[in-house]
């Protein structure tokens, strides 16, 4: 998948390959969060938009026939759209002022393109034909719609049908069940969003975790005491606290913090339900917590409040009393048990923030995991550390075989801690503009902001030890 956004902020002109794993680097204040939020929007945008492939004429032979058909290979063409048609780019960018809180002015020379290229199509192609389902969804007394999808098949059937109460006899089941009459436009509106639901299920899926997770994770059980006080009060009530909102300057989140506070709220009732994915389970888990040296849990299915349980101990520590790096990695441990899922693209702010540069280290061969599991990475990052690690994981994948299992037990590493170059691609941010971070076969991506720093303190250390000796021999 190619990325292209332009005249965004501090951003100029960039465009991005998308590898299972993508890494961006660039100083303070380049634009990296830009890219990162504005890639993050735009794929939930598009997943808004697909419902278009329930276009009008669907609509109306639905409405007069009581049936039709969805194409969910449309889908693709979708994605493809968005810098061809005008129409929908102005749509995307008049969301983005709500989006990321920005002033309108700051889009109007904006550009945005997403380009799925053969593999993206072929992966959409078949998750597309890998589900099947065929369920109900009662609208009314009168009307049920049922949704059927068969394996091996990119069609997407829907079916008007009466709605049969569950306790009447067969003779009147078999009477009910007479020819479809036409439905009105209400029923539309109400299938519309269920239709809508249900296409973007088979869209690219991404789920992001931002700069802010420390907070997110700290605050986490007063901002749940918030909504439910906002959702449970009295109308006088809330209003007041819509009276309080309206007389700040408080505008809200943008849209990838407001998806974390959703997600991180949430978290109590993911502890009540089976873990997502066994590959992630199998694959990931056990390194996780040897990255967080514990795990997260609950004392009972009852109670709202996330504890640390540090590895081999009966220990439970509340996130308020937790290092930082317990509650930065909270989220993380909460989507890889709960929402992993291969096919993902999972994008995180600084996977470094907080960690000692040894869990930095692990952090890279926690995201060539999962790259290796199937679910792939977008980060951005100021770690020389997490940079090296990666530069050495693809450096042991090119080690013959016949040496390579020896040179990884006497390292402790892993075969699925290995990556092969076509998986990672490298950008470096500097003034609004992205460049490919140059690759040698021998040491990797080079990524000079962080080198020359490195030389610089190399540099400052010789001089300093120099200035030392000479001192020693004047007073010789």
């Amino acid at each position: 998948m190619d990325y292209t956004v332009q005249k965004l902020g501090p951003v100029k002109d960039v465009c991005i390959k998308l590898r299972p794993l993508t890494v961006v680097c660039g100083k303070n204040n380049t634009g990296k969060s830009y890219i990162t939020y504005s890639l993050y929007t735009l794929l939930e945008f598009m997943k808004t938009q697909l419902c278009d492939v329930f276009d009008g004429d669907k609509s109306r032979s639905f409405l007069q026939t009581g049936e039709c058909s969805v194409n969910l290979n449309d889908i693709i063409l979708r994605y493809n759209l968005l810098g061809k048609s005008e129409e929908l780019l102005c749509k995307f960018k008049e969301t983005l002022p709500r989006q990321l809180l920005l002033e309108k002015s700051t889009f109007e020379e904006s550009f945005f393109n997403l380009t799925l290229d053969g593999k993206d199509e072929e992966l959409l192609d078949k998750e597309i034909k890998s589900r099947h389902f065929n369920f109900p969804i009662k609208l009314t007394s009168e009307y049920t719609v049922r949704f059927i999808k068969r394996s091996g098949q990119t069609i997407l059937r829907l079916i008007l049908e009466p709605t049969v109460q569950p306790d009447i006899d067969i003779v009147a089941r078999h009477e009910a069940a007479k020819p479809f009459l036409p439905a009105s436009g209400n029923i539309l509106k109400q299938i519309i969003p269920l239709v809508n639901i249900v296409i973007s299920s088979f869209s690219i899926n991404n789920f992001i975790i931002t700069c802010e997770r420390t907070g997110v994770a700290t605050f986490r059980p007063e901002l749940s005491l918030l909504r439910d006080f906002v959702y449970n009060a009295g109308q006088d009530k809330a209003n007041r606290f819509s009276d309080l909102k309206s007389q700040s300057e408080f505008k809200g989140y943008s849209l990838p913090i407001e998806k974390e506070l959703e997600f991180a709220l949430h978290i109590p009732s993911l502890l009540k339900r089976e873990s997502s994915d066994d590959i992630v389970l199998r694959e990931i888990m056990p390194f996780f917590e040897e990255i967080a040296s514990g795990s997260y849990v609950s004392k009972d299915n009852t109670d709202s409040v996330i504890y640390y349980r540090p590895l081999r101990t009966d220990i439970h520590l509340p996130m308020s009393v937790s290092s930082s790096s317990v509650r930065t990695l909270s989220e993380l441990f909460f989507y890889l048990k709960f929402k992993a899922k291969v096919g993902q693209t999972l994008m995180i702010d600084e996977p470094e923030l907080n960690l000692h540069p040894s869990a930095q280290r692990k952090m890279a061969r926690l995201f060539a995991r999962l790259v290796n599991c199937g679910i792939n990475v977008f980060i951005t990052t100021h770690s020389d550390y997490l940079i090296r690690e990666l530069n050495a994981l693809m450096s042991m994948s090119n080690i013959p075989e016949h040496r390579r299992s020896s040179f990884l037990k006497e390292h402790d590493y892993q075969e699925n801690d290995l990556l092969t170059r076509d998986k990672v691609g490298c950008y470096v941010l500097d003034d609004g503009v992205v460049t490919e971070a140059e690759y040698n076969s021998a040491y990797g991506f080079a990524v000079e902001s962080f080198d020359d720093t490195i030389l610089q303190f190399n540099k400052l250390y010789n001089d300093l030890h120099s200035l030392k000796e000479e001192d020693e021999d004047a007073r010789d």
